[in-house]
């Protein structure tokens, strides 16, 4: 791309000072034949097919000569600014699409100076010979199917989305005590559950101007059966609508900024804050976010304003905001490691947390510092976690803090055939004494959930001992066939057991109940059937441990999920 600019603003440069030069170099005709001008013949011309397009016309004037020259290279400058167009989609694709079969290097379109055929209408040093046609670009993972659409002045239109169907059922659906932390007490213990959710997306990417871009992304979540047949209630909503400014093209500097509505942006592995893809909403939020991105690091800095307080708080009461704030550092110089560090900042203002030791509720300001390093060791792959949270719940002191370690290692079997072992252990503090006025147990923010701690989202992040040991197979680039087992175990016994939602599902205040709260295993299959329909299918079986049978019913769990999801 950066070669053919040049190219283009010589031949517009050339296109202003070419009929000067030659309205003044020319002999007229009739000084070279000898005689007077020719009168025109009156009776058409029959039209010149595409080999006599580049011919010189015997009789053709000073004027003649000057517009076809005008016209050649028009036409020079519209194939050049299709070059470029080719260019930057091939730069714009990732890496490893860019080596796919038909694209890339090799169909690259290129543009070459040349000499012209004898009498063209452009002269030798400005002649460009065709250059072959670039392939189009392969579609992303998200969206790519939809022609983008090139648009005058530089803008473009890009369209794509999503439909994704999730079926799951769960037997029993709840281990909530009925009557206890939300459940209500009517509700039968034994319960399953089986229900289907569909998901729809559908986004526009508009780029205004180089470094200028709008995003809006309309969304449509529902569970089979909800609406009446007859009727239908407005489910479509706006996920995302923010603007973009990126100084890198313009003005060389690694730059962007974002206000607006945007999703909740994955930093680091995601275990504190993340945008889930399991979820059938997602995450999103009000707010604006900064990135600084120079060699060697990146940057970036964020607020959010994740709940108007003015419209849900009893009173009114304006201030009564929910805010969220961070700042997120990584150095990447060293080629394999990431070395990151995190500083989160919540402000929930609603007076609706209690206090362990007074009946009067108020509200959490609490702040997050922590650190991550990704790397690898010969074939080991790992990366090492850590977060303390302080600050202040309804006049209680906040103390907590997590860890976590993950490795990985990848054997190839084959050219196709690969084995990955991994295992986990995951740490978060639960609180000693819930009396004591002294807030002790670690809040995971808004991190994965699905991902990390098993498909029943049995438990998170929160109170807990979470060891996990797994293999993930592909015998195809297509497919991966996966098998994880968990076991969860409460860090102190006083506190209660959490789900990956960071709720409490049951509490033993006398701390007489095991700590040993279960274990899990999950066999799962992904295979991309397509290159935009993806499709999944878990089994899932909870084996309940000697907390679960000390403290109500203790019977064990299984779940079935299956997904179907299709980009376009």
């Amino acid at each position: 791309m950066k070669n053919l600019t040049p190219a283009r603003a010589r031949l517009r440069t050339w296109a202003t000072l070419a009929p000067l030069l030659l309205t003044l170099a020319a002999p007229p005709c009739w000084a070279q034949e000898g005689g007077a001008p020719a009168t025109p013949d009156p009776s058409p011309s029959p039209p010149a097919d595409a080999s006599e397009a580049d011919e010189p016309r015997p009789d053709a004037t000073p004027a003649d000569e000057t517009e076809a020259l005008r016209d050649e290279v028009r036409r020079l400058i519209r194939r050049v600014d299709e070059l470029e167009r080719g260019a930057s989609r091939e730069q714009a694709r990732p890496a490893a699409k860019a080596e796919a079969p038909g694209v890339g290097a090799a169909t690259t379109a290129r543009a070459s100076a040349t000499k012209a055929p004898a009498g063209a209408g452009a002269p030798e040093e400005w002649r460009l010979e065709p250059a072959p046609i670039p392939a189009p670009p392969e579609p992303a993972d998200e969206g790519g199917l939809l022609p983008v659409l090139e648009l005058p002045k530089s803008m473009r239109l890009e369209v794509g989305g999503s439909i994704r169907l999730r079926s799951q059922a769960a037997d029993p659906v709840d281990y909530r005590v009925p009557g206890t932390f939300g459940r209500s007490a009517s509700d039968d213990p034994a319960r399953k559950s089986h229900i289907h959710f569909l998901r729809t997306r559908l986004h526009f990417d508009f780029t205004v101007t180089e470094g200028l871009r709008a995003f809006l992304e309309l969304q449509d979540t529902r569970v089979f059966g909800e609406t009446p047949l007859t009727s239908d209630a407005a489910e479509v909503h706006v996920r995302q609508a923010y603007m973009q400014v990126d100084l890198e093209e313009r003005f060389n500097l690694p730059l962007s900024a974002r206000v607006g509505r945007y999703a909740t942006p994955t930093l680091g592995d995601g275990r504190l804050l993340c945008d889930p893809g399991f979820n059938n909403f997602g995450r999103q939020w009000d707010g604006a976010q900064v990135v600084f991105d120079p060699d060697g690091f990146w940057f970036t800095g964020f607020v959010a304003n994740l709940r108007e307080g003015q419209l849900f708080a009893a009173d009114k009461d304006e201030n009564d905001d929910f805010w969220f704030s961070g700042l997120y550092a990584s150095a990447r110089m060293i080629d394999g490691f990431e070395f990151d560090a995190y500083l989160y900042w919540r402000h929930l203002s609603d007076r609706v947390f209690s206090s362990e030791d007074n009946p009067r509720p108020g509200d959490r300001k609490d702040f997050t510092l922590g650190g991550r390093i990704k790397g690898e060791l010969g074939p080991l792959n790992f990366t090492v976690e850590g977060a303390w949270q302080w600050g202040d719940q309804a006049g209680d002191p906040i103390r907590a803090w997590g860890a976590v370690t993950r490795w990985w290692t990848k054997l190839s079997i084959t050219d196709s055939v690969s084995l990955t072992l991994k295992t986990e252990y995951a740490y978060a503090s639960g609180d000693r004494d819930p009396t004591d006025g002294k807030v002790q147990t670690f809040d995971a923010l808004y991190g994965y959930r699905f991902k990390y701690y098993g498909r029943q989202n049995a438990m998170g992040w929160q109170n807990a001992h979470i060891g996990m040991a797994g293999v993930s197979l592909s015998p195809l680039e297509a497919l991966s066939i996966n098998l994880d087992g968990f076991v969860y175990v409460k860090d102190k016994r006083r506190d209660a057991w959490y789900g990956a939602a960071g709720r409490a599902i049951r509490r033993d205040e006398t701390g007489r109940a095991s700590n040993f709260v279960g274990g899990e295993v999950d066999f799962y299959v992904v295979y991309t059937l397509w290159k935009h329909l993806k499709l999944q299918g878990h089994v899932s079986h909870f084996f309940a441990g000697d907390f679960v049978r000390d403290t109500g019913r203790g019977s064990d769990r299984t779940a079935l999920i299956f997904l179907a999801k299709l980009t376009f």
